[in-house]
């Protein structure tokens, strides 16, 4: 026995279309219930200098309506700029560590700390937000920033660099200069 299945290309379609009308509702309803997390810090990321500023940074919960969260449960992580394969000009040993680690009760929503960023890089924060007897609407966000090298260090940098490259050009000329002189005199 031949057995023919036939196929109905318009019903798929039909049912393709269908699905693709209740997906973005879908995508509504799970985000109207997701809870918001935003970074803020003074002074701004981008002011922020490693080993030198005190940064204030606030980790704020809010609802969908953009209101702070009462009792709120945080679990935060911050980790050090990940290892390169190249040696560090910073402090090496704090490359690929995690700096703070914690979990506090956010009665208003809102955490807050400072801290001193011990090297440039990219940084990232691990937030968990559970507001209290609603486990349902945890949410969980990664956080990255990065901060910039210190200005006056990159110049003594330069500065430092340059003044080898003199050096080095200096002793090349006085070296060779004198040891031309000499094999001309034989000629």
């Amino acid at each position: 026995m031949n057995t023919r299945i036939t196929v109905y290309p318009r019903l798929f379609l039909l049912v393709f279309l269908v699905l693709l009308m209740f997906i973005p509702s879908l995508a509504q309803a799970a985000e109207a219930n997701e809870l918001q997390v935003q970074l803020q810090t003074a002074p701004e990321v981008d002011a922020i200098r490693p080993d030198l500023d005190v940064a204030q940074f606030s980790i704020l919960v809010k609802d969908k309506k953009g209101q702070p969260v009462k009792d709120v449960e945080l679990a935060f992580t911050l980790e050090s700029p990940a290892k390169k394969f190249f040696p560090s000009t910073d402090f090496p040993i704090v490359e690929g560590t995690t700096l703070m680690n914690g979990k506090v009760l956010a009665p208003e929503g809102k955490l807050n700390f400072k801290y001193v960023f011990p090297i440039r890089g990219e940084y990232t924060l691990k937030v968990k937000a559970a507001p209290a007897g609603k486990p349902n609407q945890t949410v969980e966000k990664i956080l990255r920033f990065s901060l910039n090298e210190n200005p006056p260090e990159v110049r003594n940098a330069i500065i430092f660099i340059s003044g080898l490259l003199l050096l080095g050009f200096a002793a090349g000329y006085i070296l060779t200069s004198h040891r031309v002189a000499k094999e001309v005199a034989k000629v």
